[in-house]
């Protein structure tokens, strides 16, 4: 894989981040790590969780963090990946109720940290927003958890452009979806595609991807080095529709 650095940083990551919302929980511990080994012998440094990730399991709580805690501390490879983790998740038996103040978001990286057993969190995001809280608050919260040293990076956002939040269910992306399975004729899978879509935007893109196994991890790990056409991505571009084209 190839590495992009993260706006505003100094960190390279791969061109895939491996999601793990289901560690711990319908992947067990033994083929969590066959998945961290396999991602990272193929070059992979970018692992996504959250705080609330196994929640839905009696038991222990963040289970996904707690898998990749003992990964990292059995493989030594904390230093190697960058780790994104998100809390401020309502409960997820009292969902009406938010989690955005500063008690709770403190206690979810606290608590993460432990889960980690790392010192920093390299990205942190809230899992959940608050529109009765002001932006003020929710930096003055983070604010204070970088100044504790909860945090490697502090990345300033810039606003998303409007066209950035595509429509999902419209007849453009259905297109798209033809338009990919077509790949395959060429031996380019469809979830290979995407991936090399993403890796080819003119702004920083990083595909975030699960895997039920690992021969879909390897598919989907050849997709960084697929190259589409100009003529495949002037059509993609050509079918689709952004918010601010409507």
């Amino acid at each position: 894989m190839n590495y992009k650095q993260l706006t505003g940083t100094d960190l390279l990551v791969s061109d895939l981040c491996l999601g793990t919302v289901q560690f711990g929980s319908a992947i067990g511990e033994r083929r969590c790590f066959e998945q961290l080994d396999e991602f990272t012998d193929l070059g992979g440094n970018f692992l996504d969780t959250a705080h609330v990730y196994g929640d839905w399991l009696p038991g222990d709580r963040a289970r996904s963090e707690r898998v990749i805690g003992k990964w990292l501390k059995q493989s030594g490879k904390r230093n190697n990946y960058v780790i994104s983790t998100k809390g401020a998740h309502p409960k997820l038996d009292s969902m009406e109720v938010s989690r955005v103040s500063r008690e709770a978001i403190i206690t979810d990286i606290e608590e993460s940290l432990k889960c980690l057993g790392a010192d920093t969190i390299d990205l942190y995001f809230l899992h959940r927003d608050n529109e009765s809280v002001s932006v003020c608050e929710i930096l003055d919260i983070l604010e204070a958890a970088r100044k504790k040293g909860y945090f490697s990076k502090l990345l300033k956002g810039d606003t998303i452009p409007e066209n950035v939040a595509a429509i999902y269910e419209n007849e453009a992306n259905y297109k798209i979806a033809e338009e990919l399975k077509a790949l395959k004729a060429c031996g380019i899978t469809p979830v290979q595609a995407c991936i090399s879509y993403f890796n080819e935007q003119p702004f920083t893109a990083i595909p975030l991807a699960s895997f039920r196994s690992i021969e879909q991890m390897k598919e989907t790990v050849a997709g960084c080095d697929v190259t589409l056409s100009m003529e495949v991505r002037k059509r993609i571009n050509n079918i689709k529709t952004f918010v601010s084209d409507l």
